[in-house]
């Protein structure tokens, strides 16, 4: 089976891309600075009353949700300006072809041929778009309204059989 997808890469594909790499590090990161917090906090007021402490979890709860708030907006900028300091790659369309041996991602500047062995990881994102990572911070980035030949499903499956990486 062989499958072609054509698209260029849009800003917002490239955020979604950006926001979908670093969800994990973000919740790890929210995780250890409420554990630090709630350790400190615990060590200097284990006598306050009640209603100090349900206080206390609502100023944590709203700390959160504004940290969550900015750590997703400064990505939002980050990945804006990396998208258009790259503006020149991403305007150009590419033609991807995939086989079972095979994907040849092409540009008008250039081509690049993988083979599966050269696959890192995938990655499914919503079911509307796939990360295959080459390494840690090369992706092709293969969406769902790309797909011109063939049923999506079939070719997420498709996917799965002959390009996860073996381990």
């Amino acid at each position: 089976m062989e499958y072609r997808l054509s698209g260029k890469i849009s800003e917002r594909a490239f955020y979604e891309m950006q926001r979908f790499n670093v969800r994990k590090a973000k919740l790890v990161f929210l995780l250890v600075f409420n554990l630090f917090a709630l350790a400190v906090f615990l060590w200097e007021n284990t006598d306050e009353s009640l209603s100090f402490w349900i206080f206390t979890a609502f100023l944590f709860l709203a700390f959160n949700f504004l940290l969550y708030f900015l750590m997703g907006y400064t990505l939002k900028i980050k990945s804006r300006k990396a998208y258009r300091s790259g503006i020149k790659l991403h305007v150009f369309p590419r033609q991807i072809h995939i086989t079972e041996q095979e994907i040849q991602q092409s540009t008008s500047f250039s081509t690049m041929t993988i083979t599966p062995d050269m696959v890192y990881k995938i990655a499914y994102n919503n079911a509307r778009e796939i990360y295959i990572y080459l390494a840690t911070n090369q992706i092709i980035i293969l969406r769902k309204n790309w797909l011109e030949n063939g049923q999506w499903a079939d070719f997420v499956t498709f996917i799965k059989k002959n390009w996860e990486p073996k381990k």
